[in-house]
C-alpha cells in the first residue's frame, strides 16, 4: 500500500503550519534524479498549496538530471525506466498526482504513464523550472539507452552514434518547453550535478558557468521588469566535445 500523496501532503502541512513556510516570499522547489522528476510532477501542486497562505509567494523549480526522453534502448526494446514508469504508474495509483495537463494531453489512457518522462511533463508545467542535465547523462545511459560504455572513451561506433542521436533528440525536446523554463545542458557526462561542487562551479557553456546560468535565470524570474528578456537557456550543440573542452572534469 503506497502512501506517496499522503506523505507529500503531510510534508507540505508540516512545512507550512509548523516550520513557517507560510511566511515565505520565495520558494525554490528542487531535487536531483528522482527528486528532479518529482519537481516536474509536483511543483504546480506544491505552488497551489502555498498560495492560500501566501498569495504573493514566488515559487520556482530546479530539476537536476531527469529531463529524460521516452524512447527505446539500443537493442530496440523498452528500457528499464520505461518499464518501471509504466508499472509504477499503475502500482502507485499515480493518476491522482500526475500533472493534469500532461495526463489530459494523452489520447489513450494507457499512455498516461508517459508523463513520468521529463520531455513530456515539462511541456505542461506552469511554474517556471530551471533544468540541468547532461546530453550524456550517466544514469539515463544505463536505464534508458541500455548502453554500457563511456562515450568518447570505449564505446563501439554503433553505440556512440546512438548516444549522440539521443543528445540531439534532447535538444529538440528542449525547444518545445515553455519559454519561462530555463536550462543548462552540457556534453559533460554526469548525473545530479548540483551536488558536485566542481560541476556546479566549473562546467561552462559559451563561457557561462552552470551556477551563473541558474543565478541569471533565478534573478530574471524574481524581477518582473526582466521577464521579457530572452530565456536563460544554454546547451552544447556539438555532438561530442563540450563548448569549452577544458570545462569537463577529467574522468
Amino acid at each position: 500500500y503506497y502512501r506517496g500523496r499522503r506523505l507529500l501532503d503531510a510534508l507540505i502541512d508540516n512545512l507550512v503550519l509548523v516550520e513557517g513556510l507560510k511566511n515565505a516570499s520565495k520558494v525554490l522547489y528542487s531535487g536531483c534524479s528522482a527528486g528532479a522528476l518529482t519537481t516536474f510532477l509536483h511543483i504546480d501542486y506544491v505552488a497551489s498549496r502555498l498560495l492560500p497562505f501566501s498569495p504573493s509567494v514566488k515559487v520556482l523549480g530546479l530539476a537536476d538530471a531527469m529531463f529524460s526522453l521516452d524512447q527505446n534502448q539500443f537493442d530496440g526494446t523498452p528500457g528499464l525506466f520505461q518499464r518501471i514508469a509504466e508499472w509504477g504508474y499503475q502500482a502507485w495509483n499515480s493518476s491522482y498526482s500526475i500533472n493534469s495537463g500532461c495526463k489530459n494531453s494523452r489520447s489513450e489512457e494507457e499512455d498516461e504513464w508517459k508523463c513520468m518522462f521529463g520531455e513530456h511533463v515539462s511541456m505542461f508545467v506552469k511554474t517556471p523550472v530551471f533544468i540541468i542535465n547532461s546530453k550524456f547523462d550517466t544514469w539515463q545511459r544505463k536505464t534508458i539507452l541500455g548502453t554500457d560504455c563511456d562515450i568518447g572513451v570505449n564505446c563501439p561506433k554503433s553505440k556512440e552514434t546512438f548516444d549522440v542521436e539521443y543528445g540531439r533528440s534532447m535538444l529538440r525536446a528542449l525547444e518545445r518547453i515553455p519559454k519561462d523554463h530555463g536550462y543548462f545542458v552540457s556534453n559533460c557526462p554526469g548525473h545530479c550535478q548540483t551536488g558536485a561542487r566542481w560541476n556546479w562551479n566549473h562546467i561552462a557553456i559559451d563561457n557561462v558557468k552552470m551556477k551563473d546560468a541558474f543565478l541569471m535565470w533565478y534573478d530574471q524570474q524574481n524581477n518582473l521588469g526582466k521577464s521579457d528578456n530572452p530565456s536563460i537557456q544554454y546547451a552544447d550543440t556539438g555532438d561530442l566535445e563540450p563548448s569549452v573542452t577544458s570545462m569537463c572534469r577529467r574522468r
